[in-house]
């Protein structure tokens, strides 16, 4: 039965094809390990910590006994420990007879790992005996190891030892009698090598999935492209996830915060008093991790997955809110179970923070599958959007985006289904689009004004007008309601105080009294220039960051190609799959328009009241994925241009978006690594 769903049309060219695109990803992938992966991990370890004692020191004599020091590895794992140690004046003739024991034990179980023995000749004026180990301890982060050194000769040989407790980390004995300072060492290591296996493991596992992908939409005789969806949405999704390292994404540390608030909540777990909570900075984020990720980054995510402990989860319980007004049907409720089932299963942090971003990641798929699989008309653009590398970022991070846009793609999924394909829009109907609405702008009410599409449900389906009329008015209500909300937070100027906070965390941020709503009332003109001009200036910066050209907090630099690709042959797919009674007409189109403008319109008002400072000619803080959740409703409009793309060209454009997709992952990957 199997052979009936496979298309053997010109086999051999399809064979061709898939024989290319896999020696052109296999070289990409072969370029990025030997550039920039093989370096790195030949890269010497380099000391990484220092306990220096030459200002508060004393000697220990190793005549008095066995002296042992415990230390605690880090991230940067373990592959050689310099001591300072000193000797009097040699008196014996036989120099090399006399030997120093350095051991270095595993203190959790007792195994030797490195064993030494130093020429007392070797130890010269008190300087550093740096001893290798055989083999660099790589994902030990936290872990405690034991330096024991023994001298049985007769010479004077002594240890700098502080007098007070220099290294919190670790005691020091002597004879197992706790000393009250701690030796002068160094500790060296990078931990660089394990990134070949992982890089191979995870690389490898990435171009073969692509290719068993590519393989089914080339030999399936019939594709759905909501299943595309999903191989396609999770299979990136979970790259982006990888390369993109945690709190990467804007503002998701400031995400993590508020759904972590909310599981403890739901844990009921004791609340921290206020005097203890600390503010929230969602700029320098949680002292690990920052916007800014790098190969330290990396290599930070790798052993703290190797560690099972929650103690650093403790911090999360002391912050502040930084997004405020959350509710348990807003943006960070999935992510706020997945943290509760993480806490519960005692996950590390760094294996629940994974969770949390896979988690959001699925749900995201399951919804937009569905708005898919209903859509009606542009189903192939609305697959085209999910591609773009910033919704795969935002969908796969913990940020509430992913949740904005899903149910923004279903609201307007099921307004279109209501419009062409049911006979009857009955009341169920019309409170489903307002769940999906509400959902979609809970947290960011300029969304409301997709409520204009139910507007273009045909009065002859309406199942019962009275009804109907009373749910419009409740929705008319509610968006008065969050208009006028939004208009009173943001009526007022953002205070001294506030910008002198943004100014001290925002790199180059230096604004000073922005505008307000009675101003630009007052002021009209004023601001029809300042929308001219930012149309004008910064219009093409809004639609690369709609596609991702920047990713991560706008830091992260993607080929331009590949961003002018995708947008070409999201355009492509929009001109497919018109047909019969499905074509958008006039009224339509303007309604389309009018939401698109509406919501564009407000995003950049808001923004003009909240960050722009009354001396700029263009509006400050707006960025392009602001405009996502309505996109679909562009290619709705650019669907009535007269021209129609054949159905096997689905499969083509399908299949490039896969590739583009691969190489903006490599992309990322590259951008972080090259910084080691």
């Amino acid at each position: 039965m199997w052979k009936n769903k496979i298309n053997t049309n010109r086999w051999e060219i399809k064979l061709v094809m898939l024989s290319l695109t896999f020696i052109v990803l296999t070289v990409c992938f072969s370029r990025t390990y030997h550039r920039y992966v093989v370096p790195l991990a030949q890269k010497d370890p380099g000391e990484f910590f220092v306990n220096a004692v030459q200002e508060n020191q004393e000697y220990v004599s190793l005549k008095k006994g066995d002296v042992s020091q415990t230390i605690r590895v880090d991230y940067n794992g373990l592959s050689a420990v310099g001591i300072r140690i000193g000797r009097r004046e040699l008196k014996r003739k036989e120099k090399d007879s006399e030997k120093i024991l350095v051991q270095i034990y595993d203190a959790e179980n007792s195994m030797i790992v490195q064993e030494n023995q130093i020429s007392v000749q070797q130890v010269d004026g008190g300087g550093l005996v740096k001893i290798e180990l055989e083999r660099e301890l790589v994902g030990v982060p936290g872990h405690l190891y034991r330096i024991e050194i023994s001298y049985k000769g007769k010479e004077q040989v002594y240890l700098y030892v502080s007098k007070e407790d220099t290294y919190e980390k670790g005691d020091c004995l002597q004879n197992g009698k706790i000393l009250l300072g701690d030796i002068s060492f160094s500790l060296y290591g990078s931990s660089y090598k394990f990134i070949k296996n992982i890089y191979y493991f995870i690389g490898l596992f990435f171009l073969s999935s692509v290719m068993v992908a590519l393989t089914y939409i080339f030999f399936s005789k019939k594709i759905r492209l909501e299943n595309i969806f999903l191989i396609g949405s999770l299979l990136f999704g979970t790259m982006y996830s990888i390369v993109l390292p945690p709190f990467a994404a804007p503002d998701e540390s400031a995400h993590f915060v508020s759904a972590y608030n909310i599981s403890s909540s739901i844990l009921r777990t004791e609340q921290i008093v206020q005097e203890e909570r600390v503010q929230q900075d969602p700029y320098n984020n949680d002292g690990y991790f920052n916007r800014y990720p790098n190969w330290d980054t990396y290599r930070r995510v790798y052993n703290s997955m190797m560690s099972s402990g929650q103690d650093f989860l403790t911090y999360y319980d002391e912050q502040y809110d930084y997004i405020k007004d959350y509710s348990i049907i807003g943006g960070h409720f999935v992510q706020a179970v997945s943290i509760s089932v993480g806490r519960l299963l005692k996950l590390g942090y760094m294996p629940l923070v994974y969770l949390t971003r896979f988690i959001n990641l699925l749900f995201y798929c399951i919804v937009i599958y569905i708005a898919i699989r209903i859509m009606p008309v542009c189903r192939a653009f609305m697959l085209g959007i999910s591609f773009f590398p910033i919704v795969l970022e935002e969908a796969a991070s913990v940020s509430y985006d992913g949740w904005i846009i899903s149910f923004a793609f279903l609201y307007i999924s099921y307004c279109l289904h209501c419009i062409y394909i049911k006979e009857k829009v009955r009341t169920r109907d019309t409170l489903l689009l307002i769940l999906f609405l509400i959902l979609c702008s809970n947290f960011k009410y300029i969304y409301y004004i997709m409520g204009g599409l139910l507007l273009l449900i045909p009065k002859e389906k309406l199942a019962n007008k009275k009804q109907q009329y009373i749910i419009f008015g409740i929705l008319a209500v509610m968006f008065c309601l969050m208009v006028g909300k939004t208009v009173v937070e943001r009526s007022q100027p953002v205070t001294a105080e506030q910008m002198e906070f943004i100014h001290e965390k925002v790199a180059g941020f230096d604004r000073g009294q922005t505008y307000s709503m009675s101003d630009l009332l007052c002021s009209p003109k004023k601001l029809v220039e300042i929308y001219v001009n930012t149309v004008r200036d910064l219009s093409g910066e809004y639609l690369e960051q709609m596609i991702g050209q920047p990713l991560g907090s706008l830091n992260i630099t993607v080929n331009r190609i590949n961003i002018y690709f995708i947008l070409i042959l999201s355009f492509i797919l929009a001109l497919h799959g018109k047909g019969g009674d499905w074509i958008v007409n006039r009224r339509q189109g303007i309604v389309f328009a009018m939401v698109l403008v509406g919501v564009a319109g407000a995003a950049m008002l808001a923004m003009l009241v909240a960050w722009t400072n009354v001396s700029d000619n263009v509006i400050i803080g707006v960025q392009g994925r602001y405009f996502l959740p309505v996109l679909p409703l562009l290619g709705l409009l650019v669907s009535r241009l007269p021209i129609r793309i054949e159905k096997d060209m689905i499969k083509r454009v399908v299949c490039i978006l896969f590739v583009i997709n691969y190489f903006v992952v490599l992309d990322v990957f590259e951008y972080c690594i090259k910084f080691a």
